[in-house]
């Protein structure tokens, strides 16, 4: 999760958010843990929370990005972030009210959150000429923690089956095709038809893979505030 981080180093942020520059999106810096193997699974009020602040991290960061922005192709992302998980956070907030789960606010929610409002802090004070190529290699991180959560924790953990069919058929979709999307834009790949059709990969999910979200230096480590609230 280090190579927005690194990237938004270079934009030159002030001293107000220097402490916040070794942050990982969504959930603060990835650092050395010990003894950790996979991800606990979340309850279903715990993972509504938790999905409530990857839907609400991903407009903030967005609007940010709007604000300064004048590249097309990140503008058009941003927009998409906006719409589609705008979309997702009612849904889900619709279905939760429907189905009687009252949402729980749990250390993972929070570390999203904080590394939620780091990112968008630092696309609004970055060097402008940079916040674009920034921004996208940012949501690439997010959008594989957002996976990882959803893979290893929330779907693990769901027991209403109505909830389940919604992450499963609605969000996890979603955001296999942002993610896929993001790694295209960030690389300078052309994005035509995958701006303007949402082509899902549905990845199989190993065990590996969520071992290696709790695994610091690996591709998929998430943070380390996500890490240190479930890894165990």
């Amino acid at each position: 999760m280090n190579g927005s981080v690194q990237m938004l180093l270079a934009i030159g942020l002030s001293a107000v958010l220097a402490s916040a520059c070794n942050s990982a999106p969504f959930g603060g810096p990835t650092a050395p843990t010990t003894g950790r193997t996979t991800m606990q699974p979340l309850a279903d009020a715990e993972s509504v929370r938790v999905l409530s602040s990857i839907n609400m991290g991903e407009v903030s960061a967005a609007q940010a990005l709007l604000v300064r922005s004048r590249n097309d192709a990140a503008r058009g992302f941003a927009d998409r972030m906006i719409t589609e998980h705008g979309q997702a956070e009612a849904g889900a907030r619709e279905l939760a009210a429907a189905q009687g789960i009252t949402p729980v606010t749990t250390e993972t929610n929070r570390a999203i959150d904080e590394g939620a409002a780091q990112l968008s802090a630092q696309i609004a004070t970055g060097a402008l000429d940079l916040i674009d190529s920034a921004y996208l290699s940012a949501e690439v991180d997010t959008h594989q923690q957002a996976l990882s959560l959803i893979d290893c924790s929330i779907l693990p953990g769901a027991q209403n089956p109505a909830y389940k069919t919604f992450v499963e058929s609605t969000v996890r979709p979603m955001v296999q095709a942002h993610l896929d999307l993001a790694q295209s834009l960030a690389a300078g790949a052309p994005t035509t038809s995958a701006m303007t059709s949402m082509s899902v990969t549905m990845a199989a999910v190993s065990s590996q893979s969520c071992i290696e979200a709790c695994t610091p230096g690996s591709p998929g480590a998430m943070s380390q505030g996500v890490q240190n609230a479930l890894c165990r």
